[in-house]
């Protein structure tokens, strides 16, 4: 379980609202609710929705860790490109829009030439 990241965090994330928090024990309270429009939720919804914002935040814990292990988005199309051109040489067929990708980077590094 990832560690929560407030309770202040999670009420911007989930009702777009800055608000007054502490934290008594291992329970969060809301001293001051500053929504004009949503009414403060209670301690039941609260608990669920400290849940969904640490799932939330495993999520994008997990993204981000997908992330910063890729290659660059740029060698990731490299690799399609050449795959594609690979498979046409082949004979198989790429299909129109592969095709009209293909001949769309020939012609920039055509008129791109490297040095």
């Amino acid at each position: 379980m990832i560690k929560f990241d407030g309770l202040g965090a999670m009420l911007e994330w989930k009702y777009g609202c800055i608000a007054s928090t502490k934290q008594i024990g291992n329970k969060f309270h809301i001293t001051a609710w500053r929504h004009v429009t949503i009414s403060q939720p209670d301690e039941a919804q609260l608990a669920i929705d400290m849940q969904e914002y640490s799932d939330y935040l495993v999520s994008i814990t997990y993204k981000e860790k997908r992330k910063n292990e890729y290659p660059e988005i740029g060698d990731q199309l490299d690799a399609i490109i050449d795959t594609i051109k690979f498979i046409k040489s082949e004979g198989v067929n790429i299909g129109s829009a592969g095709k009209e990708l293909i001949d769309q980077i020939d012609a920039v590094k055509n008129k791109h030439p490297k040095p």
